[in-house]
């Protein structure tokens, strides 16, 4: 490998498990993501090796070796430009990785033998490599304007594409999921009168909840007048006073189709000394899929969304002023919440 990477020119040994690695886009050796993080999943479900008996991550493949060929940038996440992509495909022939994965792409593309990434792609396949790249998460490649819920394009046409380039390419196996019956939630638990109940749930922040006795409150759709207000004093000084009856509380706030992101009641909550906010998704038992990857770490307040049946319960302990022993949860492990919602 030493040989190879001295012919390459670039890049550098990493790790029996990681034997190169190198930022196409940015020029260096380093290969650390904190921008674009979907990388190291993708090679984590491929070729995790952690301990199970640990409660870490093993892959399909834990033996197997990663070669990092990073192309997006590691502080801005911009990049996935062409020249990147087939020189890390070129790379990695010659390297002698035996499967290539590409989770990235052109939403609905369509093939052109002469484009340049996909010569690339059907150049490594022909030397034996297996690509594997993504189908695409755009779902169709157009969206339904039309009140007879029909997909149309810009020239009035019928339009279903959906799949991704490069996938498309010849040399290349397009991957996907069709069943969608379920994904993964984090979790978190209530004890009432002695009486425990998991909740899945979507963490909306990075905080832990961890609250003994918790009383809660029923903040509606999380207006920010419900947490407080602001009060002016004879010199223009601006004071912000809590509504005492959300101070040290569990705020439960609603969220529907079409709401903005909740993180206004989110901040509102943090500011007036609420315990945590939680929000319920009115339109069904299942997380709403628009809010992954919306964690923020802008605010030091535990919260997580729930689905609707589990927001009515926690509505319920509200309504009856019922204290939950202990509401502890968002510790890192996961739970498979009930289907995925399209």
């Amino acid at each position: 490998m030493e040989e190879k990477i001295q012919d390459l020119g670039h890049g550098q040994w990493f790790s029996d498990k990681v034997p190169f690695g190198y930022s196409y886009v940015s020029e260096r050796n380093e290969i650390l993501n904190s921008a674009n993080i979907h990388g190291y999943h993708v090679a984590g479900i491929a070729a995790a090796n952690g301990s199970e008996e640990e409660r870490y991550i093993s892959g399909v493949a834990p033996d197997a070796q990663v070669l990092a060929m990073q192309v997006y940038d590691a502080e801005t996440g911009n990049g996935g430009f062409s020249d990147d992509i087939i020189c890390a495909i070129e790379d990695s022939v010659k390297l002698g990785a035996d499967i290539i994965n590409m989770s990235l792409g052109q939403d609905c593309g369509f093939y052109e033998d002469d484009r340049y990434i996909n010569r690339a792609v059907n150049r490594a396949n022909e030397q034996g490599v297996f690509v594997a790249i993504s189908a695409g998460n755009a779902g169709m490649s157009t969206d339904i304007y039309e009140d007879d819920g029909v997909s149309r394009n810009d020239w009035g046409l019928i339009d279903t594409a959906t799949v991704s380039d490069p996938s498309t390419a010849r040399g290349g196996v397009s991957i996907a999921s069709v069943e969608g019956n379920g994904y993964l939630a984090y979790s978190f638990d209530t004890v009432v009168e002695d009486t425990s109940r998991t909740f899945a749930c979507m963490m909306l922040t990075y905080e832990d909840l961890d609250i003994t006795d918790a009383e809660f409150f029923d903040a509606g759709n999380g207006d920010y007048t419900i947490f407080g207000e602001y009060v002016v004093d004879d010199d223009w000084n601006y004071t912000y006073v809590p509504n005492p009856d959300v101070v040290g509380k569990v705020v439960l706030v609603s969220y529907s189709d079409g709401d903005y992101a909740p993180f206004n009641p989110i901040y509102y909550g943090e500011l007036s000394g609420c315990a945590a906010v939680i929000v319920y998704y009115t339109g069904s038992d299942d997380l709403p899929l628009e809010l992954r990857y919306q964690t923020s770490d802008s605010y030091h307040i535990p919260s997580a969304i729930v689905g609707r049946s589990d927001g009515e319960y926690l509505l319920s302990l509200a309504s009856s002023g019922t204290v939950a022993q202990r509401v502890t949860g968002f510790d890192g492990f996961f739970s498979s919440a009930p289907q995925m919602r399209t």
